[in-house]
């Protein structure tokens, strides 16, 4: 098939700014279906971007015309990119223009990684009756929980890195310098974290502003896709990696439109895969741990991609995948499921005990040589360093499956492990710890990790959580703790799918920092942005498990399956 390319298409948007697009399309008199992506990354990256999706010539040669659009204010585009303001106006203007060519069919599907779709989708697009299917790569569901802050910490390295490059692009259009990508370590020490004149621009005031709501307040939810899945109305395909920072969106998307879409056609065609993936990576190899040839894409993915597109956009056959395609780490092999959570999933209490032990059989009453109770102190001027995890902190590649033996030898983190395992043990879904602490400041966080100890002494990371205790009710109306009250709260690990396999141990690791993943929190329980060293307070925090403070995980265990 001959390939026709048309660089740097007009399209005006409604308010009159030209937006640029490179158009995809087969070289012949036809009228095809358009899938669309908008990335605010250059649209020529497109041809080479790793997604876990079918690639953009694939689906040229597949009969679609493919429609990619720079955001206004970026690439070829002109005006102003401001994060997140123009791009739900934006989205449905290309929508309407795609429909209306006269090589389109008329049917738009659209696709796309992270922010690529996320810009386009969020608020209007996805209720746009021209947008038939869409198939989001690792895409947030609510800026509040995610990109900008989780558990109710601010998500420091990652929004401040990426609100630096979207302010040296910005930089670079208007000087003609080449951009300094990569915010320096100097920036991600500072205290107070404002005022940040690097991001005094269009491109990066939004730095400022998402600091300025520590809560999910009326500003989050005006940028929030999950308060809408009862108007979506296109079935979808989702796609993230357990080590992804928005693993917890996918999830949440997916479980929302299954329930809540507007069509029964929406609700049931709701596909979800997970691999071994970060952010970044999709490759399935990393430094402290490697998944092996099966960690990359699952054979058939960009089959499942492209089946989809075809029924709702062609009127093909309907998509024979399973819903939910997971990669069982551990075994290391993909494996299709009905639903999310597997529905044969046993929840179990896995309980700290003295000893630093963990165990399924209850506490006992403390004892006279056990207090009952674990305590470590906290100083924010000496925050636990981040090792891996579900993050995206590009000047080290701090991601991912990381061993957490790095920071045992500090005394502000609490480790817990249980015995080595004679059986396999799966666990995979959601993945909370339950824990009965006090604190001796009016605000700390808790951050929980779960590891996979291997007989070689490896504890590699499998998934984790934080939360600011001012938020434990809610991350909408924050409430200091009451220095020295044991409370109950909840640290949310979204989930993870692996086999303990025999020989192996379940490790926890509790600490109040994971830095510059977080910000550091201050415990004064002030407006954090605004606090400087000079105000920072060391917390004395305290972890409860005895019997009337039976402090917990709770695993998702799923019954060993044949192979």
């Amino acid at each position: 098939m001959t390939i026709l390319v048309e660089k740097n298409v007009e399209q005006h948007a409604s308010d009159g700014v030209t937006l640029r697009a490179d158009v995809y399309r087969p070289d012949d008199d036809a009228a095809h279906p358009v899938l669309l992506c908008r990335t605010p990354y250059g649209k020529e990256g497109m041809l080479v971007a790793v997604e876990a999706d079918a690639p953009l010539l694939t689906m040229v040669e597949h009969g679609y015309a493919v429609v990619v659009q720079d955001c206004r204010g970026t690439g070829a585009s002109d005006g102003v990119f401001r994060v997140l303001d123009d791009e739900g106006d934006d989205g449905v203007d290309a929508v309407e223009w795609c429909a209306a060519q006269p090589w389109s069919t008329g049917r738009v599907g659209m696709f796309g990684g992270s922010i690529r779709l996320d810009h386009a989708v969020r608020r209007r697009v996805p209720c746009t009756r021209g947008v038939r299917v869409i198939a989001p790569s690792v895409a947030p569901a609510f800026f509040h929980g995610d990109l900008a802050y989780r558990g109710g910490a601010f998500v420091l390295a990652t929004a401040l890195e990426w609100s630096f490059d979207r302010a040296e692009d910005q930089r670079s259009r208007s000087t003609g310098q080449a951009p300094r990508y990569g915010a320096s370590r100097a920036l991600l020490d500072r205290a107070p974290l404002l005022p940040a004149p690097e991001l005094d621009s269009p491109a990066g005031a939004h730095y400022a502003t998402w600091l300025a709501h520590p809560d999910r307040d009326d500003y989050w939810d005006a940028y929030s896709y999950d308060g809408f899945y009862d108007r979506v109305t296109t079935p979808a395909l989702h796609v993230a990696g357990w080590y992804d920072l928005f693993l917890g969106s996918t999830i949440a998307n997916y479980e929302g439109l299954r329930d809540r879409a507007a069509t029964t056609e929406a609700r049931a065609n709701q596909q979800l895969v997970i691999g071994p993936w970060s952010h970044a990576n999709r490759l399935g190899r990393f430094a402290d741990r490697s998944f092996g040839p099966a960690g990359m894409a699952p054979a058939g993915l960009h089959e499942q991609q492209l089946a989809l597109f075809d029924c709702f956009l062609r009127d093909g056959a309907p998509p024979l995948a399973a819903p939910v395609r997971i990669f069982v780490m551990g075994r290391d092999e993909w494996r299709d499921e009905a639903d999310w959570p597997l529905r044969d999933t046993d929840y179990r209490p896995l309980y700290l005990h003295g000893g630093a032990r963990l165990a399924f059989d209850l506490p006992a009453g403390a004892g006279a040589d056990d207090a009952g109770a674990d305590s470590y102190e906290y100083d924010p001027r000496d925050p636990v360093p981040t090792l891996g995890g579900a993050t995206l902190i590009a000047y080290e590649l701090n991601e991912g499956p990381v061993d957490q033996r790095a920071n045992d030898h500090r005394a502000d983190v609490l480790r817990y492990v249980s015995d080595a395992l004679t059986e396999p043990l799966e666990v995979t879904g959601p993945v909370r710890f339950v824990a009965h602490v006090s604190c001796s400041t009016p605000d700390t966080d808790l951050t929980a990790t779960l590891s996979d100890v291997w007989p070689d002494g490896r504890a590699i990371l499998l998934t984790d959580g934080i939360l600011r205790l001012r938020y434990r009710d809610s991350p909408s109306a924050p409430r200091p703790m009451t220095p020295g009250e044991v409370a109950e709260v909840e640290v949310d690990l979204w989930a993870t799918s692996n086999v303990f396999l025999p020989g192996h141990r379940i490790r926890l690791d509790v600490s109040s920092s994971s830095f510059p993943r977080y910000d550091r929190n201050p415990n004064t329980g002030g407006v954090i942005a605004e606090e400087g060293e000079e105000r920072m307070r060391v917390a004395e925090v305290t972890l409860h498990r005895d019997a009337a403070h039976p402090s917990h995980l709770v695993l998702p265990v799923i019954p060993v399956r044949a192979g």
